[in-house]
């Protein structure tokens, strides 16, 4: 993964010489290595009693949704169809630590409590089963959460997002539209 920030953070530094919006690029630096602090201090924590994987997999979306926001803005922009890894932490971003749906209820929101969100786990998926009861060397907790709305068509429609399997997407989505601006900005 270091390398892929690696490749991020050279196309951001191409794209930021001369450029007028020399602030947003350098913003967009904070974001890429905050989601790398948050992975790398997840695989550190995701084996511990508590829950400060959560956090960490809370903090990453946060930062994975300024980048997100950063690469369709004006400066960047990249289309949503080119960063499906990233179009998809954002969804998730927005019905789970954006807002709570019980607090500020939006379209489409599924209205119950999920202020602590379902756990689940990876390999294999088994939704809503005590990620505690298991042996933990070969699991990765994830979050769940409802979407779709309260009603009959919408319900148990379900979302998770593993920070371990999302990783590694997410970030090569962001170098592959950097390393496209970076190309076109150092051919001017």
């Amino acid at each position: 993964m270091i390398k892929l920030l690696a490749g991020i953070l050279a196309a951001l530094k191409t794209i930021a010489v001369g450029e007028r919006h020399y602030g947003q690029h350098k913003g967009a630096v904070l974001f890429a290595q905050g989601m790398e602090y948050h992975y790398q201090n997840y695989l550190l924590n995701y084996q511990g009693r508590g829950y400060e994987w959560q956090h960490e997999v809370v903090a990453y979306l946060n930062r994975a949704g300024q980048m997100y926001y950063y690469l369709i803005s004006a400066h960047v922009g990249a289309k949503t169809k080119d960063i499906p890894s990233l179009l998809g932490a954002s969804r998730f971003r927005m019905k789970h630590t954006a807002h709570r749906q019980i607090d500020a209820p939006r379209a489409g929101d599924y209205l119950a409590d999920f202020s602590a969100s379902g756990i689940t786990t990876i390999m294999p998926i088994r939704r809503f089963q005590a990620f505690e009861h298991r042996g933990r060397e070969n699991y990765f907790p994830g979050l769940t959460i409802p979407f779709g709305s309260d009603t009959a068509e919408g319900a148990g429609d379900t979302r998770s997002f593993f920070l371990h399997h999302e990783h590694a997407y997410i970030m090569a989505d962001v170098l592959r539209v950097l390393s496209l601006v970076a190309t076109k900005h150092s051919q001017k």
